[in-house]
């Protein structure tokens, strides 16, 4: 999980809460990847209050890909959000830029009533861009109440849509995410074996071995050249997230 430095605010007044939690949405692009996102309450008793609307659209025509995030607070007609555009690094290992910008929204575009009345409260710091691939996982905290320590958790994943797609395109997806996911595993193991004493290094060289025998097998004869290389993605995946926590 890729961790973004926080947007949280204090924004907390008489037990009524600004963001609304456990909601989920996605947003499509023409640059090819849906944009997954939801909402949680951390930890998730006691409930918040809540007084407002909470949603995404997409940026708009001619805008890049993304999406804009907002709150309101109907009692005091204020709101808050941010934008979100995403650009593609390397279309093929399936690597984006991601960048968070002030909120282009506006009362208006919601068709909020009296939309003269709304106002957008002053956009925080907001963290450098980032390169992220879609194995990562945003973890985006919002909004924190001082009195709690609870938080409101945005959670943002990047799919690749030509990956969801039995054709041809499909399948120069998934390769590129497996030759993304081994040459992670490689980086991985030279770290390793660098730091690593002798005893430790041989008993790693001899655990691939064995495991690359055991992915071999077990991809070997599914059903189409997308679920083998859908298995071969996952098991490279799981071996790197193993040999952190064995070794």
């Amino acid at each position: 999980m890729k961790t973004i430095a926080s947007l949280a605010l204090i924004l907390f007044t008489c037990g009524v809460s600004w963001a609304q939690s456990g909601f989920s949405g996605s947003a499509s692009s023409t640059a090819g990847v849906t944009i997954t996102f939801e909402s949680k309450l951390e930890p998730s008793k006691p409930a918040m209050p809540f007084l407002g609307a909470s949603g995404i659209t997409g940026l708009g025509k001619n805008r890049p890909a993304g999406m804009r995030r907002y709150s309101t607070n109907i009692k005091t007609h204020e709101y808050f959000g941010y934008d979100m555009t995403v650009e593609p690094v390397d279309a093929q290992a399936g690597t984006y830029r991601v960048t968070f910008s002030a909120l282009t929204l506006t009362p208006e575009e919601l068709k909020w009533p009296d939309p003269e009345s709304w106002r957008m409260l002053p956009a925080p710091v907001f963290p450098p861009p980032q390169v992220i691939s879609t194995a990562d996982t945003i973890a985006l905290d919002l909004f924190e109440n001082p009195a709690t320590g609870q938080k409101i958790v945005d959670y943002i994943h990047l799919k690749r849509d030509n990956c969801d797609a039995e054709n041809g395109s499909q399948l120069s997806c998934l390769t590129g995410l497996v030759q993304d996911a081994q040459r992670s595993l490689e980086d991985k193991l030279k770290q390793m074996e660098s730091t690593r004493e002798t005893a430790t290094v041989e008993s790693i060289r001899a655990s691939q071995q064995a495991w690359e025998s055991y992915r071999d097998d077990a991809c070997a004869n599914l059903a189409s050249e997308a679920k083998r290389l859908q298995c071969e993605l996952k098991l490279t995946r799981s071996r790197i997230h193993d040999l952190g926590t064995i070794y």
